[in-house]
């Protein structure tokens, strides 16, 4: 016997599953699409401004270790190193994310861990060598401030060669 589900059930139903989705991974989607926003943010500062408003989204009292264990303090330190970089021996480089995956611990905190590439990467050491891939991950602290979500924490890790 076929039985017809009324649109209004289905409605219903749809809104349930939406709001248990959002129970499981804790993040409105607003909520992720402000947290990619700023991520693609830094990702437009690396490719084309230099580094230019790389920082902008972190918070004035942030912190960013980078890939040599170096640790930098606050927001204006953070812009100023990576402009820094981008314009000696990552010069020319291309930033791009390859994954994403946000975590809330609790409302206003989320882990981020974003799995990245550069195409054209030099060490400190070598910046006129040819550029290489290479490959790494970013975890970063984010928090809600104020409605604004703003990095707090970075931990930059350079892959090993595959």
């Amino acid at each position: 016997m076929k039985q017809n589900i009324p649109m209004r059930t289905i409605y219903k139903l749809s809104l349930l599953l939406l709001v248990l989705v959002q129970s499981l991974t804790g993040l409105e989607e607003t909520q992720s699409h402000a947290i990619h926003d700023v991520i693609n943010s830094y990702v437009d500062a690396w490719n084309h401004h230099e580094g230019v408003g790389f920082a902008d989204n972190y918070t004035e009292e942030a912190d960013f270790v980078n890939i040599y264990g170096m640790h930098f303090i606050g927001k204006a330190e953070i812009e100023e190193r990576h402009q820094r970089i981008l314009q000696t021996f990552l010069k020319g480089s291309v930033f791009e994310v390859l994954s994403t995956q946000l975590r809330e611990v609790k409302p206003g905190f989320v882990i981020a861990i974003v799995h990245w590439r550069v195409e054209g990467f030099r060490s400190r050491n070598t910046p006129h060598a040819p550029g290489q891939k290479r490959e790494g991950i970013f975890s970063h602290v984010f928090v809600n401030n104020n409605g604004k979500w703003e990095i707090t924490s970075s931990q930059n890790t350079l892959l090993p060669f595959n």
